[in-house]
């Protein structure tokens, strides 16, 4: 699901908002609490709460309710100054990662409730998260 990719694969064009893609910058966040809440500002559900950056739980509860919101819809996500995880430390870097994951495993969980398994497998290729590591 997530595609990392080093400074030299980094398209620099993908650094400006796009016109359908979702852009989180990293790169001026300092401590762990700024890169969760950067990524949970730009990824919730319009009625998710705001996040303050203390808990990868509730990281993944507002991004699993924008992954529900925006079913069906091609959604690319370019995370820049992605090495700043990796800085504050690998298990970090790994940790937040996993968020998508299991994000939309809970969109996944959510929407088999209500549909069955209708719809899954499109959703699997509607999603692209590129992680620079700018």
């Amino acid at each position: 699901m997530i595609k990392i990719l080093s400074k030299d694969n980094w398209d620099v064009s993908w650094d400006m908002p796009q016109q359908g893609a979702f852009l989180i910058d990293l790169r001026d966040c300092r401590a762990k609490s700024d890169i969760l809440k950067a990524i949970g500002h730009q990824l919730k559900g319009k009625d998710s709460p705001v996040i303050h950056g203390n808990s990868m739980d509730a990281l993944i509860d507002v991004m699993s309710d924008w992954f529900c919101e925006n079913w069906g819809q091609k959604k690319d996500v370019y995370i820049t100054g992605g090495g700043r995880l990796f800085e504050i430390s690998h298990d970090f870097a790994m940790n937040v990662t996993q968020c998508f994951n299991d994000a939309f495993e809970g969109a996944i969980y959510e929407r088999s409730l209500n549909h069955g398994d209708e719809g899954i497998h499109e959703e699997i290729g509607n999603i692209r998260i590129f992680l620079g590591l700018t």
